[in-house]
């Protein structure tokens, strides 16, 4: 007698589990009908907590596990209401320090004595215009931030014509 051809085996055990899934999930009925009404509920007081409207959705894990030695397999179906938070958070980067930059209003600023005396010389462009205000406190707070952090910068020019 020939060994089996996988094909063969494959067939077998998808025709088998089929069947058995069918009766697995007559057999929970119950199970599954309490986990529906679970769900919905869920998704129903979700709906109520947030403005995010929450589709009910139940999931019904089939596993078959074959044993290649005794050819033996076996069909699972697992019945649960599974409650889920998700929340999405982005890491600093641990090579990056955090510089201690704020956002400042310009009358606070024009308080500070540190934006008096940044407010007597005035930052200004390539082409000799003054900068901004507001991007010329940012700059200043950056080489304080730097100066602080005991840092160095290094910048590099292009001399191949303007932007």
């Amino acid at each position: 007698m020939s060994a089996p051809k996988p094909q063969d085996l494959l067939d077998s055990i998808a025709d088998a589990a089929g069947r058995e899934v069918s009766k697995l999930i007559l057999g929970m009925r119950d199970e599954i009908n309490e986990a529906i009404n679970a769900c919905v509920e869920n998704a129903q007081d979700e709906a109520d907590r947030t403005t995010d409207a929450k589709r009910a959705v139940l999931t019904l894990p089939v596993s078959i596990k074959w044993d290649l030695d005794t050819r033996a397999v076996q069909v699972s179906l697992a019945v649960a209401v599974r409650h889920k938070a998700t929340a999405d958070i982005v890491l600093d980067d641990p090579s990056q320090p955090n510089l201690p930059l704020t956002v400042v209003d310009e009358d606070d600023a024009a308080e500070t004595a540190c934006d008096k005396a940044a407010l007597a010389s005035i930052l200004r462009d390539r082409d000799g215009d003054a900068m901004a205000a507001v991007t010329d406190r940012a700059i200043r707070r950056l080489a304080e931030a730097v100066r602080d952090a005991d840092a160095t910068v290094t910048t590099a020019t292009s001399t191949e014509g303007d932007r």
